[in-house]
This record gives structure tokens, C-alpha cells and sequence, in this order.
């Protein structure tokens, strides 16, 4: 009797907990689980995902369901700097990549040099911000190149610059 229950519950459980392919006992979620093609007959089988990788399709809806990727219906062309994004309803749209913003509907580079008050973390006193295609650098200033770091003489101090901080001065011997 108590292997008769024991066999019910274990059963019960595995009907319960399914996800997709069997593996003799246990359940893996293979995402794409049609007429319970992959559960026995103790099994129901429940198409369920936690996220894109838990899918045939690459693609968990915002249900926790595998389904088709809305992306795949739209056009985003990388050349025009442009990648698909899904929104908070899971409508799919075509957003600038990173380093762009959108201007007359084109992508356009993005000059964090002259948007991002602090696009250089560094000192900003000390670094220069340089803008690249779709990116930008911050870079140390060599405040010895001017005025010898307002060291003095150039003839009795020697400028000594430190990385992203102020200069050191030392008088020469």
C-alpha cells in the first residue's frame, strides 16, 4: 500500500512539473512542447520559460511563454545604426544602437563630449574627452605642455605631470 501511494505521488508530481522533454523521470523545458509531443501519458507537458536561451526560438514573452520573437517581423538595419528592442508591452521597434540618438529619423552619433556633463569619470579638470563614432575617450591633459604646468621657469623647475591629477613641480639642481 505504501508503495502504491508513493508511486501516486511520484507520478502526480512529474504530471505537475513537466516542462518539455523527458528524461526517464525528470523534465527539461525544451520550449516547443506541441500535442505533448515530449511528456508521457502521466505528463502534462507546459511550455513555460524563465528567459530567450530557455527557448527553440530564442525568445521568453514578458507571459514566461516561448514564442516567436517579435524582432523577427521588423527590419532593423545594423548599417544604419539600428537594432531592434522589445518595449515593456512586447511590441518590438527600432531604436539607435548605443553612441546614437535619433534625429530626423536617422541615427546619428552621439557627441557624449558635449551632452554628458560628466562623460569622463576622471578629474575633469586634468582629462580631455575626445568623440569617436559612436563612442568617446577620456585622455590625460599634459598640463606640462603649457606654461610649464605653471611651474615657474622652465629653466629652474622641471614639470613633472601625473595621470588625470595635478602636476608635480621640482626645482632642478
Amino acid at each position: 500500500m505504501k508503495k502504491f501511494i508513493l508511486l501516486l505521488i511520484l507520478s502526480f508530481s512529474i504530471m505537475l512539473s513537466c516542462g518539455g522533454e523527458n528524461d526517464k523521470n525528470t523534465c527539461k523545458d525544451s520550449s516547443e512542447c506541441e500535442e505533448n509531443y515530449y511528456c508521457n501519458e502521466n505528463q502534462v507537458c507546459s511550455n513555460t520559460c524563465e528567459n530567450n536561451e530557455d527557448c527553440l526560438s530564442n525568445y521568453c514573452n514578458l507571459d514566461g511563454v516561448c514564442a516567436e520573437n517579435p524582432c523577427d517581423s521588423i527590419t532593423c538595419s545594423i548599417h544604419l545604426k539600428k537594432e531592434c528592442v522589445i518595449d515593456t508591452d512586447g511590441e518590438a521597434e527600432c531604436n539607435c544602437i548605443s553612441g546614437y540618438h535619433m534625429e530626423n529619423n536617422s541615427c546619428v552619433d552621439t557627441d557624449e563630449c558635449m551632452v554628458m556633463s560628466r562623460a569622463c569619470p576622471e578629474n575633469t579638470e586634468y582629462s580631455l574627452c575626445i568623440n569617436y563614432e559612436g563612442t568617446h575617450e577620456c585622455v590625460d591633459k599634459d598640463e606640462c605642455e603649457y606654461n610649464n604646468g605653471n611651474c615657474g621657469d622652465l629653466n629652474l623647475y622641471e614639470c613633472i605631470n601625473n595621470e588625470f591629477a595635478p602636476v608635480t613641480c621640482i626645482e632642478k639642481q
